[in-house]
């Protein structure tokens, strides 16, 4: 079917030379008139030209140095690849300003640190560090739901492989309640991994990783990542404590409201959100559990006690 060109109205058959544009065709004279031809460096120029810009030349008499435009459309491209890589890096630099402010703030509060996770109970909010191909991310206390702590190892001897997974802190029910098989109590010769995954109230999950490859049970190394490990999980368990605890004072403060005015003492009142809970308490209890001292009993009955639940 044959069509027709969008500047002169000429009529394009199959075998009529034509050049194609941005938002159209031109016919060979039209072409020609602009100083473009058949070759294949005409055809780049017209790819890049509108109807428009067409009529224009024709309008101004002018003709296009093929090889000119080419070359300033070349420079051009380059100086937008330029403007782009520095407009990314700008975006990079501020980012980087940002987390390296924030996390300076994150310290000046006293931070409880493990690993990459910092956790600041005054703002009530936790950074996780960048790590590999992952972005730092920060969220307020009131974002994180649950967390899970997963173990495993094997024996040298008969290279058993098991891990175990302890789901905790489930706002919904109790904190550090066992969901998951244990690892049958074996002692392994190697742990090869110890991870937690936090779970968000968006429903997405963040991985902190503390041990990803073989280590002996009695490596000091492992020891150390190991304690690194088990302070995340108290952390957690502390910010699973004080969010319980807000939601208690949100429970309390609306029953209060529906309520008669009637005067209280200040021992019958419960704690309020804005009070902050000692959370080194609370961490330095859930260690005692971890290394076997206490029970998970004995915590669940402390921090009740800490909390005034």
């Amino acid at each position: 079917m044959a069509k027709n060109c969008d500047v002169c109205g000429k009529k394009i058959g199959l075998l009529t030379i034509n050049l194609k544009t941005k938002n159209g065709l031109i016919c060979g004279d039209c072409a020609e008139k602009i100083g473009l031809g058949i070759d294949f460096k005409s055809v780049s120029v017209a790819d890049y030209l509108t109807i428009e810009d067409v009529k224009e030349h024709q309008s101004a008499h002018t003709k296009i140095d093929v090889k000119q435009y080419l070359a300033d459309l070349k420079t051009k491209e380059k100086e937008a690849r330029i403007d782009e890589r520095n407009e990314k890096k700008s975006e990079k630099d501020a980012k980087k300003q940002a987390y390296k402010s924030e996390k300076q703030l994150f310290m000046e509060h006293g931070a409880r640190v493990a690993g990459k996770m910092h956790a600041d109970f005054k703002d009530k909010k936790v950074l996780f560090d960048k790590e590999f191909l992952v972005d730092p991310k920060t969220v307020p206390f009131k974002d994180i739901v649950s967390y899970t702590p997963t173990t495993g190892g094997h024996s040298v001897s008969k290279h058993h492989r098991g891990a175990r997974g302890i789901a905790g802190g489930l706002i919904a029910g109790p904190v550090g309640a066992v969901v998951a098989a244990s690892t049958g109590g074996k002692d392994y010769d190697v742990i090869n991994d110890a991870h937690i995954t936090v779970s968000f109230k968006d429903g997405t999950t963040r991985t902190l990783k503390y041990v990803n490859a073989d280590y002996k049970s009695d490596s000091l190394l492992l020891k150390s990542l190991m304690n690194d490990y088990n302070t995340g999980i108290s952390i957690l368990e502390a910010i699973i404590a004080t969010n319980q605890q807000d939601m208690s004072s949100i429970t309390d403060s609306a029953n209060a409201n529906d309520q008669p005015d009637v005067s209280m003492t200040a021992s019958d009142t419960k704690p309020t959100s804005n009070q902050t809970i000692d959370a080194d308490e609370l961490i330095k209890l859930k260690s005692l559990v971890d290394d076997g001292v206490i029970t998970q009993a004995d915590f669940d009955a402390k921090k009740k006690q800490i909390l005034g639940l």
